[in-house]
């Protein structure tokens, strides 16, 4: 073998190692998009699911929830802050899911899940209350969703709302969802 030899088999060493590089480093990436999607609908569920445990964990936060969907005018001051707060927050983790399904790390399917819970409350008199007092809080994109994909739409009828009770006050009283 000469010394061009040597060479020409180096080269080709290096150009098998480089590809090897390459395809290992695909496979990395490949890996972490995966894990941070997983990451993503891992977080979506830590937050709702703490946020729902935390909703209705004392009677004073039951009865202020519970009043507030019904509406917010006949709420007690404490009952309000209670109320407003904890939609923020509510809101706020559903904004979060929503980019990161527009985003593609959410999968449809959870995303329409979770999608259902926002319009549950927000197709109660306290819900759409809140919206109108709050909705500037929000990223306009998300705003323009939920005006545009959720306040006119309805919760199928074998659909469960945060308090049957407010779906069968609102059918014996209708105006009350004005």
């Amino acid at each position: 073998m000469t010394l061009e030899d040597f060479y020409f088999i180096s080269q080709i060493a290096a150009a098998v190692g480089i590809m090897a590089s390459l395809i290992f480093v695909g496979l990395q990436v490949r890996q972490s998009t995966r894990q941070a999607k997983a990451d993503a609908v891992q977080a979506v569920h830590d937050n709702l699911s703490a946020w729902y445990m935390s909703a209705a964990d004392t009677p004073f936060k039951a009865e202020a929830g519970f009043k507030g969907l019904h509406g917010l005018g006949d709420l007690s001051g404490p009952q309000s802050i209670h109320v407003v707060t904890d939609l923020m927050a509510l809101t706020s983790y559903l904004q979060s899911a929503f980019f990161k399904w527009r985003d593609g790390d959410l999968p449809d399917d959870l995303w329409h899940g979770w999608e259902k819970s926002l319009l549950s409350y927000l197709d109660s008199k306290g819900g759409k209350e809140f919206w109108e007092l709050r909705k500037y809080n929000f990223t306009p994109d998300f705003t323009q969703y939920v005006e545009d994909h959720l306040l006119n739409r309805k919760l199928p009828e074998d659909s469960r709302y945060w308090d049957r009770d407010v779906r069968d006050a609102n059918k014996e009283n209708p105006e009350s969802t004005a």
